[in-house]
């Protein structure tokens, strides 16, 4: 059988310290719980969580190898939320009577099993619409796991609205308060003769609402820090800079290393347009600050057209591609419809399954599949500056359950790449 990945993929080449380095990023999305954005939120019964992605950053020099695992997924409670055309920020809604304290329990445990032991970051808002939902998370850790570690991180309020002013001071409140996480013996390296010399002890779970915009931001600043760790075990970084990085990393500063840090923060910002596109049919917010650090004007422009986009396509366009997704997984359901194909009494349940009649399911199945695969092909393949999306061959195992793709060397699959699993031009 062919194995495939979906998710992201890049290789990228860039010099450190007159060395060659070439860096990786691999992105897997989870095979369970698939879906899109309004038809997939939570957990399940058997604990897989949506738009749940390992994502695996590989520096490479001189045939040394280091890599980190960073993890994102939805929030592991039932949930859902109300219709977004309503507002464009619609309210997420804890599920009463739901075992969520044994759901999220099963998750982490999982999580533990496969990786190792797991932080977890919330970025959820604790005021406005987001406010009872992270209460309840909050209270669902503290009971279903108490030893793990909730960092409970609200990025509106500490970095502002549009993460601009206050963001370098709040990134750095973070960064201080998981410090002890991010040490430099926390990432897996391998040397050139083969031979394991560390592996990765503490693995980063990261979410907010979606699992797209500010979970991407916030991975990228931990990626931009553990860089630094991974080109000091690699001895490309002189004292001098060595200490000069930390600093500025420890800090959310740019580093003394421009260069490989624009690379390291395109590649992210690649990599979560491409995961956003998967899951919401848009690219990730807030792009413009992966990439620079900083907001423009033309970002928040963007951003703005497609949280318009995003509430129509997921009302609107989502329920076929949904379907698909159900059926090619083996999924019993029955076809969605259109809110704009239902009577107005009935749109507010747009995303509940409704019947279609006998034989009509597989001839709108087949209209789907042909127009969707028109549209990745002109929106989520690979464009003309090198940016991949969606599905590719790989010779990296698929997810075999929840994201755990594992080689032998450590939980989150050993670090190697080749040129099958690159999505380029």
């Amino acid at each position: 059988l062919l194995k495939v990945v979906c998710g992201y993929a890049k290789v990228v080449a860039s010099e450190v310290g007159g060395k060659e380095v070439s860096m990786a990023l691999i992105a897997r999305r989870s095979r369970f719980r698939a879906g899109l954005r309004f038809f997939s939120r939570g957990i399940d019964e058997e604990a897989n969580v949506s738009n749940f992605v390992e994502t695996e950053q590989v520096v490479e020099s001189q045939g040394a190898v280091s890599s980190h695992v960073l993890l994102r997924g939805s929030m592991p409670l039932f949930w859902q939320e109300g219709e977004a055309l309503v507002t464009l920020k619609p309210q997420p809604t804890v599920i009463p009577g739901r075992p969520h304290e044994e759901a999220c329990a099963a998750h982490l445990a999982y999580l533990q099993q496969a990786y190792g032991k797991v932080v977890v970051v919330s970025l959820l808002d604790e005021r406005g619409p987001e406010a009872s939902a992270f209460a309840a998370f909050r209270d669902v850790m503290r009971r279903a796991a108490p030893e793990v570690h909730f960092e409970a991180f609200d990025f509106h309020k500490e970095c502002g609205k549009h993460a601009s002013a206050r963001s370098t001071r709040g990134l750095q409140k973070l960064l201080e308060g998981l410090g002890e996480y991010l040490e430099e013996d926390n990432v897996f390296v391998r040397d050139a003769d083969g031979q394991v010399q560390n592996r990765q002890k503490t693995f980063f779970r990261v979410n907010c609402i979606d699992c797209l915009d500010r979970t991407n931001v916030i991975q990228a600043l931990f990626a931009l820090r553990h860089l630094v760790n991974q080109l000091s075990r690699l001895s490309l970084l002189d004292p001098a800079l060595r200490e000069a990085c930390v600093f500025a990393a420890a800090r959310g500063y740019g580093l003394p290393l421009p260069a490989m840090e624009k690379t390291v923060k395109h590649a992210w910002a690649d990599m979560g347009d491409a995961v956003s596109l998967q899951y919401a049919g848009t690219r990730a917010l807030k792009g413009d600050f992966t990439r620079t650090g900083k907001r423009t004007l033309q970002g928040v422009f963007t951003d703005g057209l497609a949280n318009v986009r995003r509430a129509v396509q997921n009302n609107f366009a989502d329920g076929f591609r949904q379907t698909v997704i159900d059926r090619v997984q083996g999924k019993k359901t029955e076809s969605r419809v259109l809110l704009s194909q239902q009577l107005p009494s009935t749109a507010s349940k747009g995303r509940e399954s409704a019947a279609v009649a006998p034989g009509e399911s597989d001839e709108l199945l087949a209209d789907l599949t042909s127009d969707s695969a028109r549209e990745n092909s002109q929106e989520e393949g690979v464009d003309g500056a090198g940016r991949a999306t969606g599905c590719s061959p790989s010779e990296e195992p698929s997810l075999d359950a929840h994201g755990g793709c594992g080689g032998d060397d450590h939980p989150g699959g050993e670090a190697g790449y080749s040129e099958s699993d690159v999505f380029e031009a």
